[in-house]
């Protein structure tokens, strides 16, 4: 069943920690600051890991603020509710292609890149390609991102496709479509 509007709004509040907006921070101390972080990270990751509702979490993917981290994503990618395009949506969102260039984790550190980013990416590859994500109700086209004739995630680093080493699998690349 879609997300309705109300929802979403909430769920938006949660992924790019709008709800800062609502409260008034301005006599906050920096334990304040710390705590109110803490509690504002640990709603969200509980979010991501307790929610059974597939919809709910793409919702939250498709507007996490990649600016926060990628562990709420995480906790999405190893909730039992996790449909196949969700994981894909969170894979080419973490621009896989740009890690072409890397032969491993070791590479990527070595060149000051985010090698705990290559590694969730990784993880997700495996897992994908071993079909441990649900094919379920949410579709999703790397090449057609916003799914309205939009943008493609896939060849955006295509500038610099003669410095990759190593191919991504090819099932990353196929859409999920519905039936």
């Amino acid at each position: 069943m879609p997300v309705s509007e109300q929802r979403l709004a909430e769920i938006r509040e949660l992924s790019n920690d709008e709800r800062v907006d609502r409260i008034d921070t301005s006599q906050f101390s920096d334990a304040d600051w710390e705590r109110f972080h803490n509690e504002l990270n640990a709603e969200t990751l509980a979010f991501c890991r307790d929610n059974r509702d597939p919809e709910e979490l793409h919702a939250f993917a498709s507007t996490w603020n990649w600016d926060g981290g990628f562990e709420a994503l995480e906790e999405i990618t190893r909730n039992p509710a996790c449909e196949r395009a969700t994981a894909l949506y969170i894979y080419w969102h973490g621009a896989p292609e740009w890690y072409r260039q890397y032969t491993d984790r070791d590479a990527v550190a070595e060149a000051k890149g985010d090698a705990d980013l290559f590694d969730f990416l990784t993880r997700i590859e495996t897992r994908y390609v071993a079909g441990e994500f649900a094919l379920g109700s949410i579709a999703f086209d790397p090449t057609n991102a916003d799914g309205e004739g939009g943008y493609s995630l896939v060849g955006s680093y295509d500038d610099i496709s003669g410095k990759f080493v190593r191919s991504l699998p090819p099932a990353m690349y196929e859409p999920i479509r519905l039936k």
